[in-house]
């Protein structure tokens, strides 16, 4: 099992991702959140995805991040879809578990 914390920023809203599988492809994922645009996010994703699917796609195949942000009200900018990816390739085996994170520096 795999567990990230994601801190998107100024709203606040942190989020706990789970990711779990016990093949290395398909992922069983959840998260707790209080931000409803981010519930729905994964409620549009599903409980269970394919990890390959997600994280390296394919020829013509719909990008899972491009389908997320189409059918979802969250914005392009929130940390969660690269998180939710994140979390599912490091459970699979397909990236090892290291943080990621980026900061404003101010000049």
């Amino acid at each position: 099992m795999t567990k990230l914390k994601v801190n998107p920023g100024v709203c606040g809203l942190t989020a706990i991702i789970t990711a779990d599988s016990e093949d290395g492809m398909e992922c069983d994922i959840s998260v707790e959140t209080q931000c409803k645009m981010v519930q729905k996010l994964f409620e549009t994703a599903g409980s269970t995805v394919n990890a390959y699917e997600i994280c390296m796609p394919r020829g013509d195949e719909e990008k899972f991040a491009v389908e997320l942000l189409r059918k979802c009200n969250t914005h392009a900018a929130c940390p969660m879809i690269p998180a939710l990816i994140k979390a599912v390739e490091a459970e699979c085996g397909l990236a090892l578990k290291k943080d990621v994170s980026f900061s404003f520096i101010e000049e």
